[in-house]
């Protein structure tokens, strides 16, 4: 699935992949994951990470789309496959500089309108963590039996083609503005804890991991 969405995101905005050797593969816990960093002209950051635990039957898919140059919230794809199981989750964080843009509404409503179509009864329950006030309506979270994931493809490309969207109608804001903002938010992953950025800090330490998600994965430093 995450190919997919780079195929539809490519028909829309051109993105450039970044040579990143030394970032480039990393193991973290059981999985051996490599990641690739592109920019989206016009956009911003797109880090895509793929991970595999051969011994354990799991493959594991994450895409970050993180908007520098438009005033559009950030979006996060995680796929997990295993046991039988698939799991997936998107997020969308609210790190907008004009939360009252009457685009980003139309757009992040019709985002909602998805979710709230697909009536599986696979629903995910997260938990609570800190950075839940500013995860979107529009973030959804699944996880059921393999035979639930053409529909979970169905809703994650129908959500993301009304965020292309989005992007497509949303202003051009300031890069500077927008990277300030977009790195409060992961200044708290480090500083209040993150599912994927604690797994990062124990396998391959605290300043190794901050400059992987400054650098590469959110491309804010």
């Amino acid at each position: 699935m995450v190919n997919t969405i780079l195929e539809t995101l490519n028909k829309s905005f051109p993105f450039i992949q970044k040579d990143i050797p030394s970032y480039a593969n990393q193991k973290v816990g059981m999985m051996d994951i490599h990641i690739d960093q592109y920019e989206i002209q016009g956009v911003g950051n797109l880090s895509v990470l793929k991970g595999e635990a051969k011994q354990f039957g799991m493959k594991m898919d994450t895409l970050v789309l993180v908007p520098l140059e438009k005033d559009a919230p950030l979006y996060s794809y995680d796929r997990i496959y295993a046991m039988g199981m698939d799991t997936c989750i998107v997020e969308v964080y609210d790190t907008l500089l004009d939360k009252e843009n009457p685009i980003f509404i139309k757009h992040n409503e019709t985002m909602n309108q998805i979710k709230e179509s697909f009536t599986m009864d696979t629903v995910m329950d997260l938990g609570t963590h800190w950075y839940d006030s500013l995860k979107l309506p529009s973030s959804f979270s699944h996880k059921g039996e393999n035979t639930y994931s053409k529909q979970y493809d169905s809703m994650v490309q129908m959500h993301f083609d009304a965020y292309i969207q989005m992007l497509h109608q949303v202003n051009q804001c300031n890069p500077d503005e927008k990277k300030t903002i977009s790195r409060k938010y992961v200044n708290g992953l480090f500083e209040y804890g993150g599912p994927a950025t604690d797994e990062y800090v124990k396998s391959i330490g605290k300043e190794a991991a901050m400059d992987l998600f400054y650098t590469v994965v959110f491309g804010v430093k």
